[in-house]
């Protein structure tokens, strides 16, 4: 593997703090990272696949979680030494993109009920994300708290909080307005 995405090195940074099979992969994403880093079953296991090939990883079968065998990974060190070389290059920066900002910035070709109805479920969907955070948030400090990891694991639910409060702020803020325009 001369070149991994950002999605293999994820994956490596779970499987460096305990063995994993890529089921477990997708519950901690989804418990404990998933406002800022997400990843489908469908990209998860070529993943793993390639990484094994590539020697970064080596699996096993284990029976011990029920009917079905799964296959846990864990990390080499190869791919520990791949994993400390890109945690040590710069940050790349993201591409932000947000529909909701598109959308609204094209709001001459739409009736305000249109802009309005697009907004309140913007609204919705960030106080649901909220919501979702703060179980993060408990989840992570009941379970994690003597973990080595946890002040880190805080500092990015920290930012995905404030982000969060920032478009909840925003998008009250943009209804009040369309209301506005169209009393």
């Amino acid at each position: 593997m001369a070149r991994c995405n950002k999605s293999s090195y994820a994956l490596l940074a779970f499987i460096s703090r305990r063995p994993l099979s890529g089921y477990d992969i997708k519950q901690i994403l989804a418990k404990t990272s998933s406002w800022y880093w997400a990843e489908s079953n469908a990209q998860i296991y070529p993943i793993l696949k390639a990484m094994e090939e590539a020697g970064c990883l080596t699996s096993k079968l284990c029976a011990d979680s029920g009917k079905r065998e799964r296959r846990v990974y864990t990390i080499t060190p190869q791919g520990m030494e791949k994993l400390l070389h890109w945690l040590a290059q710069p940050v790349e920066f993201a591409t932000y993109r947000e529909e909701i900002l598109l959308k609204v910035s094209l709001g001459e070709h739409m009736g305000l009920d249109t802009i309005l109805g697009h907004l309140q479920a913007y609204q919705l969907e960030m106080q649901r994300q909220g919501q979702l955070l703060k179980e993060v948030k408990e989840r992570i400090a009941r379970h994690y708290q003597e973990v080595k990891t946890y002040d880190y694991m805080m500092l990015t639910h920290e930012y995905g909080a404030k982000i969060n409060e920032a478009k909840q702020k925003w998008a009250a803020h943009a209804i009040k307005i369309v209301k506005e325009k169209k009393s």
